[in-house]
């Protein structure tokens, strides 16, 4: 019995000596991936969750130019509070806020709205926008405690591409 103490724990003993401290040894962190729609937080803050995967939309400043904002679209499964000026919410990339609320966006009833982020402080997706490129969306609403948080996909697109992506979302206008 004694033995089959001692060879149990010089087997933990062997699988935890192993493992390094220190970052050395130690599996690179997964790289950030969108947040599937399936994953997405429900009734994240206070009853309001997003019932798509945000949209997040850029394109590249020509050389010399500043970097332009980041079009930031999302559909929530109900209607935002009314703010000072649009609605009471605001979206936040890489930290980067917006310079005004957000504003509603296609068919009323599909609670979609848009706010550009980064026109002040551009993150550094506007600065160097890649496509496919996976960044924090932080959506904050005014009243609400916590803020919905995901990770939403850049795209750098064309005008048709564009189009497909806010269709897909269920927000287009025609």
């Amino acid at each position: 019995m004694l033995a089959l103490a001692a060879l149990s724990a010089a087997a933990c003993g062997s699988s935890s000596s192993g493992a390094t401290t220190g970052g050395v040894g130690r599996e690179p962190a997964a790289p950030a991936r969108p947040t599937q729609t399936k994953e997405l937080p429900k009734h994240a803050a206070g009853g309001y969750h997003l019932t798509r995967q945000p949209v997040i939309l850029a394109s590249k400043a020509e050389p010399g130019e500043p970097p332009q904002a980041l079009m930031v679209l999302v559909r929530l499964n109900r209607r935002l509070p009314a703010g000072d000026d649009g609605t009471g919410a605001g979206f936040y990339v890489q930290g980067a806020g917006p310079d005004a609320e957000a504003e509603r966006y296609g068919h009323a009833s599909r609670h979609c709205y848009v706010n550009f982020v980064g026109y002040d402080q551009p993150p550094q997706a506007a600065r160097n926008p890649q496509d496919g490129t996976v960044v924090p969306l932080e959506v904050d609403i005014d009243g609400v405690k916590r803020s919905i948080e995901v990770n939403a996909v850049v795209h750098v697109t064309t005008i048709r591409r564009k189009h497909a992506l806010v269709r897909s979302l269920g927000c287009s206008s025609r």
